[in-house]
């Protein structure tokens, strides 16, 4: 009875508080209870992994080997911040390279157009330039002076040696074989001089090369050459209208040249007269 009277005094909600706490006690027992079974396992294997102590350790050399330990660990978390710091700047470095190779290759480029442009200028005196400025005009001028030959003979071509200003014949009676123009005849050689003459002068046309004159040489023409020679100045003069002047003792250009300038000397003495004679 004594004690129904005793329960009889607690109220419904404080025995429900009585069980929450209960409740939680018993969580709490459980969770000590989990952390102490935690606890022994690490002693356990703390037991089974620790080092073998020497008869010689002591609190003391144990706490000073931990010591050097711990040192030796923060220099080595220095060395590793160090490498880390490296990296960065080897990672900022290999960015500045990509830019530089980026610009080096631009400069490259400007650098092989002006090497290109040294190379066919030359020196500041333009040397190479002129000789290919050159090499154009002579091909220009054997394209023309060959218009010429080809009028005043079958058998020769003016050709270029390459790399040179030199200027060879290709010899069509000879089964086209390549000539220096020392080695052809006087005649033949006049015909070569008289086609770049004229090729020449064609050149000149900006300059207004309105007269041309060809001393001597047709003393050693004769016979067709001659004949091809004179039609070819002919030619010349009826397609352009330029004035061709021939300085000539020989007897049969004569009777092919309409306007003459003729030079008698009187007796032995040094007198001449000059007269125009029109045929």
């Amino acid at each position: 009875t004594e004690r129904l009277t005793q329960l009889a005094v607690h109220s419904r909600q404080d025995i429900a508080q009585l069980q929450q706490q209960l409740q939680r006690d018993k969580d709490r027992v459980v969770a000590c209870k989990a952390a102490v079974k935690l606890k022994k396992n690490e002693l356990e294997t703390h037991r089974n992994n620790k080092p073998e102590l020497d008869v010689n350790d002591t609190i003391e050399s144990l706490t000073a080997k931990l010591n050097e330990i711990n040192g030796e660990i923060l220099e080595l978390g220095e060395k590793v911040g160090g490498l880390n710091f490296l990296l960065k700047n080897d990672a900022t470095n290999k960015e500045k390279q990509h830019e530089l190779i980026v610009e080096s290759d631009r400069r490259k480029g400007i650098y092989q157009q002006w090497e290109r442009l040294n190379n066919l200028i030359g020196d500041r005196t333009g040397k190479n330039f002129r000789t290919i400025a050159l090499s154009y005009i002579l091909e220009n001028l054997i394209q023309s002076a060959n218009y010429y030959m080809h009028t005043l003979s079958d058998r020769y071509t003016l050709n270029i040696q390459p790399g040179s200003a030199v200027i060879n014949v290709v010899d069509a009676y000879q089964g086209y074989a390549l000539r220096a123009t020392s080695t052809i005849s006087g005649g033949e050689s006049f015909l070569v001089s008289l086609a770049l003459a004229l090729a020449l002068s064609d050149i000149a046309q900006q300059l207004r090369v309105d007269m041309l004159f060809i001393d001597e040489g047709f003393g050693s023409l004769s016979g067709e050459p001659l004949q091809k020679a004179i039609n070819t100045l002919r030619t010349l003069h009826n397609a352009t209208g330029r004035q061709v002047g021939i300085i000539s003792h020989i007897e049969e250009l004569k009777e092919r040249i309409p306007v003459q300038i003729q030079v008698n000397q009187e007796g032995n003495s040094s007198s001449s007269t000059v007269k125009v004679v029109s045929l």
